[in-house]
């Protein structure tokens, strides 16, 4: 939560999270090609500086549909997850989602 009591979240899909987490943490060059790498990486420094902490909460299956489980090996089956993830954050009050969509329209990247 930030210094307003609202949740922040970001919501990714990956098949190996210690290296998505470590491309997060050792992104502080600006000439870095990851641009939401760096973005993260500035996100979650300034939080922890300011005396947050950051959790993770991590999807090992996901139903869909006529809860159809969805076969997470494939990346359109993760995307499709992350994507649906992102949408329902975005609809609930009291939510700021990181991903860049949630920023367009905003004068961001």
């Amino acid at each position: 939560m930030d210094d307003d009591g609202i949740r922040v979240l970001y919501i990714g899909e990956s098949v190996e999270l210690a290296r998505r987490a470590s491309n997060y943490r050792n992104a502080k060059s600006d000439r870095s090609s990851q641009r939401t790498s760096r973005r993260i990486h500035k996100e979650i420094v300034g939080h922890l500086e300011s005396g947050g902490s950051i959790s993770f909460a991590i999807a090992t299956s996901v139903r869909w549909g006529d809860d159809v489980e969805l076969d997470l090996r494939l990346k359109s089956a993760r995307r499709l997850a992350e994507n649906a993830a992102v949408l329902l954050a975005q609809s609930q009050s009291g939510i700021r989602v990181l991903n860049i969509d949630a920023e367009l329209g905003e004068g961001s990247e």
